[in-house]
């Protein structure tokens, strides 16, 4: 965890390898429309990135994932009402 922290996108993917399938489903549960749920957790990871400098965790891995992912999805299903 500390190498993708530091920029290591290497290690950064297979942290995301590793802890994705929670997160996905989530995400699949939460929006009826296959084509959103993909977009939605594309998104995911990017912010993962975006903000893993700043992880210092205090949760686990899989939660800061379902968090994250369950932010994005919020702002689709929000946008389709």
């Amino acid at each position: 965890m500390a190498a993708a922290r530091w920029g290591n996108s290497v290690a950064f993917e297979q942290l995301v390898l590793a802890h994705r399938r929670e997160p996905f489903t989530h995400g699949y549960r939460m929006l009826p429309a296959a084509q959103d749920a993909e977009d939605a957790l594309q998104e995911s990871p990017l912010a993962a990135w975006r903000g893993m400098a700043g992880f210092d965790a205090r949760s686990s891995l899989r939660t800061a994932g379902v968090t994250t992912t369950g932010a994005i999805v919020a702002t689709y299903v929000r946008a389709a009402d």
